[in-house]
């Protein structure tokens, strides 16, 4: 019990970057002369801390947590007041104030509206929500960027006439599409702060912060609107443009200071693409250092891989499949059907690490140059590549694969969860394939 309290009273602090400092000293000794000289302090301190702060904090979550709810915090804080400005307009919009307008009229527009995202949501999930959990950091950028425009479009619908319906409907469509997207992208980034099995716990105080921030933007609107009132609508625009600028940079800052250490087709491509390229074959790039080289919105692959393909798509690799899948080494089987795409074919039993696996090593079979020097760890592949010999080439690229994973498990990253995006084909055999 003394090692678990002791425990519960450190506290790391990240800088911009998510750089950790270790403060326990200074902790221990402020905590020590706040409970001498101010015990009430200390008492209110440690309500704050179980009321909004996850069980067991800073153990119990991932050491990026304070870095990104700081600057969750203060994009909340911008996007409630935005939120209150763009509502003030859509009320108006609908005739609020206006003596020539009719109940029902106004409640029609605000119905339409609210239907037409509806719908978007709905169209929205089905079209992208796969890709909202391997790329959770783009599209929080982008659930955000959306915000922001929805809140443009409903403060510029007042002052459209007629358009207004068409204008508020938009707003609306993008509004869902940031709660879809922001919702989901929310769900990833707390499962990966999350520790000890603590996803609950880490989403409600998530709750919990993100309400006491739009109670005081509540406390800022109700003094702010009364003042702008309709006679200051430069003000407005002023202030939405400054309160919209912050907002993005504080989701960017906070995005940026996420580190995820489980791989999406981003972050495997950066690390394969470091690790065909180091003179050692022992170390790999940390999690922390492939995000900084995340690009979120820019990133382009590389190449083209396909994960579970379909056997009707490469015949070589069917033929491959039925005459020798009694004696295949690995749950999948690759394909390079040209110098830029790989199609990858799974087994019913290849788990999250084979997927990785295969992934990687069909990357080294695309990426790697035959005719060009290289690393020594990647002598044995560039020779199979050279010899053509698809078995001497799949063996070699899996191997190279299998020790760069070996590594990247040493340096930090979660192998037994991915987020590499698999389509669901998968190959059945009689025999289960022998695991290397």
């Amino acid at each position: 019990m003394a090692d678990s309290s002791k425990r519960s009273n450190k506290w790391r602090s990240s800088d911009e970057d998510g750089d950790e400092d270790d403060h326990d000293g200074q902790n221990d000794n402020l905590l020590r002369l706040v409970d001498e000289k101010h015990p009430e302090a200390s008492s209110f301190a440690q309500l704050l801390k179980a009321v909004f702060l996850p069980d067991g904090y800073p153990d119990s979550v991932s050491a990026d947590y304070a870095s990104y709810q700081r600057w969750d915090t203060l994009q909340a804080f911008c996007s409630s007041i935005n939120g209150s400005l763009a509502t003030l307009a859509v009320l108006k919009g609908v005739g609020v104030g206006d003596e020539t307008a009719t109940a029902t009229a106004a409640a029609v527009s605000w119905m339409l509206r609210d239907g037409v995202g509806m719908l978007g949501r709905i169209f929205f999930a089905w079209q992208k929500g796969p890709a909202l959990d391997a790329n959770a950091k783009r599209w929080r950028l982008v659930a955000d960027i959306f915000n922001d425009l929805a809140m443009f479009v409903e403060l510029l619908s007042p002052l459209v006439g007629e358009w207004f319906l068409a204008f508020a409907c938009l707003g609306s469509v993008l509004r869902s599409i940031v709660g879809v997207a922001g919702g989901a992208t929310r769900a990833a980034i707390t499962q990966h702060q999350a520790r000890r099995n603590n996803h609950g716990d880490v989403s409600a105080k998530d709750g919990s912060q993100e309400t006491l921030v739009n109670l005081a933007a509540l406390l800022v609107s109700l003094w702010l609107l009364p003042a702008l009132g309709s006679d200051h609508p430069t003000l407005v625009w002023l202030l939405f443009c400054s309160f919209t600028s912050l907002h993005l940079f504080a989701n960017y800052r906070g995005v940026r200071a996420t580190v995820f250490d489980t791989f999406n087709r981003e972050r495997l491509f950066i690390v394969a693409s470091d690790y065909m390229q180091r003179p050692s074959a022992a170390t790999t790039l940390t999690p922390r250092l492939t995000a900084e080289q995340e690009r979120f919105l820019l990133f382009r692959e590389p190449l083209t891989i396909d994960l579970g393909a379909q056997l009707k798509s490469c015949s070589a690799a069917s033929q491959e499949l039925f005459q020798h899948g009694a004696q295949l080494a690995h749950p999948f089987i690759l394909y390079s059907e040209n110098s830029t795409t790989a199609r990858i074919l799974l087994s019913d039993a290849a788990s999250n690490s084979d997927q990785i696996c295969s992934f990687a090593a069909a990357y080294f079979q695309l990426a790697i140059d035959p005719s060009r020097p290289g690393p020594a760890h990647t002598k044995a592949l560039r020779d199979a590549l050279r010899s053509r010999n698809s078995a001497r080439i799949q063996l070699e690229s899996v191997r190279l694969a299998q020790t760069m994973l070996e590594s990247a498990a040493r340096a930090g990253w979660d192998l037994s969860r991915s987020a590499l995006m698999p389509s669901e084909w998968r190959w059945t055999t009689s025999v289960t394939p022998k695991r290397g």
